[in-house]
């Protein structure tokens, strides 16, 4: 029963363009937050269903892609 919430879960984080919280964001791009985020695509890569474990790899993607900081170009 989890793994068909969490699948569903994923499935509209990946269709909805839904942005990450703000106080999320500095919690992703630490290197504890990638630690975190690869041991929990790994457990669920290998643990569950491996439609869930594929679907935890374009999360995670999507994830680090929506929270990524990108820096202002200065124009000279």
């Amino acid at each position: 029963m989890l793994e068909k919430v969490l699948l569903v879960l994923f499935v509209i984080y990946l269709v909805t363009m839904v942005p990450t919280p703000a106080w999320f964001v500095p919690l992703i791009n630490s290197s504890l937050g990638l630690v975190v985020l690869l041991i929990i695509v790994l457990y669920l890569l290998f643990y569950t269903t491996p439609v869930l474990g594929v679907l935890s790899l374009f999360v995670a993607y999507e994830l680090l892609r929506r929270s990524s900081v990108m820096p202002i170009a200065r124009s000279s």
